[in-house]
C-alpha cells in the first residue's frame, strides 16, 4: 500500500494515513508534478530556481576560492497575497496561528492557492534535520587534510549553537560562530515575517494607514542602513578586491548584511506587490486599470536599467576604485530595494499580461513547467548546497589553480548534486512531515 497509487492512501484510519505519509511513490508524484492550479503565479517557480542557481554559482566560486585556491521579495509578496485573503475570509488575523504556522512552514499553504501550487517547505523541521546531520554525522562522511576545519561551521558550531537557529536569532546571537552560516537568511526572513502584521493591519484600516506604514518602515530601513554604512565607513557591498581589509568586510557583514532592519526594503516591495495583486484579483475586468503599450515598454526599460545599475554600480569598487562614503551608503541603503522593484515589475507584467513582444519570452521561460518541481526543492537546496560543497571541497588533497572553465564543471556538478540530495531529503523527511501535519494538526 505504501508504494501504491494515491487511491491506496485514502483509508479513513489515521494510522493508515500516517503510514501513507511516508510513501515515496505518492510523495514523489506530488513533488515532481508539473501541473498548476488556475490561480497560481507560475513564474514564481522560475524565479525561485534561477535565484537559487545564482546563489549556488556564487557560492561555488567563493567557497572554492577559500577552500581550494587560497576565496526577500517573493516572501513579502506571498505574505500579503494570502494574508489579505485570510483576513477577508475570517474577518481578522489570528496572530498566534500566524506565527506558529510560520515557525513550521516556509510559506502558508491554503488549498488551491498560489502557494499550494508553488510548493511549500517546512521551515523549522527541515532545517533541524540538516543541522542534526551536520552536528553528528557530517564529520564521518569523508576525510581530507583540511576536512575538519572546512566543516567547522557545520560541525562544531552546530553542536554548540544549534538553539540559536531554532529561535531564528542566529544573526544576532553567537553570530561569529553561526551554525550553518548561510541560514542568516532564514532568520531574517522569519524576523521580517514577524513584523508583517503591521502592514496587514494597516491595509485593513484603509489606504492612508497602508501608505503611512509602508513609508515609515521604508524610512527606517533606508535610514538605518545609510547611517550604519556611513557612520562606520563600511563598504557598499562585500567588495572583491585586495584593498578593503577583511575585518571591515566582517564588520559590514555583522552590522548590515545579515540584519533584518537593513533587509526590509525588498520585503516591503514584496508586500506592496502582493497587496496590489490581491486587490486586482478582487476587481472586475472593467475596474482594472490597464497600461498602454508605451507605458508597459517604459516600465520594462526602467526595470532593466534598475537591475543593470545594481549589478554594475559597484564594478569600479571591485576593481579597486572605492566610491566616496556617502555614495557607498546610498548604494547600500537603496540597491536591494531597487533590485526588488525591478523584479516586482517582472512579476506584475507577467501576471497582468504586459509581457508581450520580446518580453513575452520572459514569461515563457519563467513559467516553464520544468521549473515547478525545481521550485519546490528551493528551500531544501538552499539549506543543503553549502554542505554538498563542503564535502567535495573539504575532501580534496591538493590545491587547484583557479580557472573559470575549471570552475564551470564544479558549478554544474554542485547544481546537479545539490538538487539530487534535495530531492532525497524532501522525499525522506519534508514530504512525510507535510503529510503528518495534515493528519494531526488540521
Amino acid at each position: 500500500m505504501l508504494q501504491g497509487s494515491d487511491a491506496g492512501c485514502t483509508e479513513p484510519s489515521r494510522l493508515d494515513r500516517a503510514l501513507c505519509a511516508f510513501s515515496i511513490y505518492s510523495n514523489g508524484r506530488k513533488l515532481l508534478s508539473t501541473n498548476s492550479s488556475g490561480d497560481s503565479i507560475d513564474i514564481i517557480h522560475g524565479i525561485r530556481f534561477l535565484s537559487m542557481a545564482w546563489i549556488i554559482v556564487g557560492h561555488s566560486f567563493s567557497f572554492a576560492m577559500t577552500w581550494l585556491t587560497f576565496t526577500e521579495t517573493c516572501s513579502g509578496l506571498l505574505v500579503t497575497y494570502h494574508g489579505i485573503r485570510r483576513m477577508q475570509k475570517e474577518g481578522s488575523l489570528n496572530l498566534p496561528y500566524f506565527y506558529i504556522h510560520r515557525f513550521f512552514r516556509y510559506v502558508a499553504r491554503p488549498s488551491h492557492t498560489l502557494v499550494a501550487d508553488a510548493g511549500c517547505c517546512r521551515l523549522t523541521p527541515l532545517m533541524m534535520v540538516v543541522i542534526g546531520f551536520c552536528a553528528t554525522l557530517l564529520r564521518h562522511v569523508t576525510t581530507g587534510p583540511d576536512w575538519l576545519h572546512t566543516i567547522e561551521s557545520y560541525d562544531l558550531w552546530c553542536r554548540d549553537n544549534w538553539w540559536t537557529n531554532l529561535l531564528y536569532l542566529n544573526n544576532f546571537i553567537h553570530r561569529e560562530q553561526m551554525c550553518l552560516s548561510h541560514t542568516w537568511y532564514s532568520a531574517v526572513d522569519f524576523q521580517l515575517y514577524a513584523i508583517s502584521p503591521i502592514v496587514l493591519y494597516a491595509i485593513s484600516r484603509g489606504q492612508v494607514w497602508y501608505f503611512a506604514s509602508m513609508a515609515a518602515l521604508f524610512c527606517i530601513t533606508t535610514g538605518a542602513t545609510f547611517g550604519l554604512t556611513l557612520g562606520y565607513n563600511l563598504p557598499a557591498v562585500p567588495y572583491f578586491n585586495n584593498i578593503t581589509p577583511t575585518w571591515l568586510l566582517n564588520e559590514y557583514y555583522g552590522l548590515v548584511y545579515i540584519k533584518p532592519y537593513c533587509r526590509l526594503g525588498p520585503f516591503l516591495v514584496g508586500l506592496a506587490t502582493g497587496a496590489y495583486l490581491q486587490r486586482r484579483a478582487a476587481q472586475s475586468e472593467e475596474e482594472r486599470a490597464n497600461l498602454r503599450g508605451w507605458q508597459s515598454a517604459l516600465l520594462w526599460l526602467l526595470a532593466g536599467l534598475l537591475a543593470m545599475a545594481v549589478i554594475f554600480g559597484m564594478y569600479p569598487a571591485n576593481q579597486g576604485r572605492l566610491p566616496p562614503p556617502a555614495l557607498a551608503a546610498a548604494y547600500s541603503s537603496l540597491a536591494r530595494t531597487a533590485w526588488a522593484a525591478g523584479l516586482a515589475w517582472v512579476v506584475l507584467a507577467c501576471v497582468m499580461g504586459h509581457a508581450g513582444g520580446g518580453a513575452g519570452y520572459v514569461r515563457t521561460i519563467l513559467s516553464c513547467r520544468v521549473f515547478a518541481p525545481l521550485g519546490r526543492l528551493t528551500y531544501a537546496a538552499y539549506l543543503i548546497h553549502p554542505v554538498v560543497m563542503a564535502v567535495f571541497y573539504g575532501s580534496r588533497e591538493v590545491v587547484f589553480d583557479f580557472d573559470v572553465y575549471f570552475m564551470t564543471y564544479f558549478i554544474l556538478g554542485n547544481l546537479v548534486l545539490t538538487y539530487a540530495v534535495s530531492l532525497a531529503v524532501s522525499l525522506l523527511f519534508e514530504s512525510p512531515i507535510i503529510g503528518l501535519e495534515r493528519i494531526f494538526v488540521h
